[in-house]
């Protein structure tokens, strides 16, 4: 059975998010609103899991 973890060689970890952000046309995608609600769900998470910013 696996755990999910990943081991390395000093550390061990399990990846939960990863966001790829990919500009195609070279424009801005995240209007000002967007990178607001990022933040604050990164926040949440980080809050969640006692995590220090």
């Amino acid at each position: 059975m696996t755990s999910g973890l990943r081991h390395e060689r000093h550390s061990i970890s399990v990846l939960k998010i990863h966001l790829v952000s990919v500009t195609k046309y070279r424009r801005k995608i995240f209007t000002h609103e967007s990178l607001e609600l990022i933040y604050k769900s990164f926040v949440e998470v980080l809050e969640r899991w006692i995590f220090t910013y």
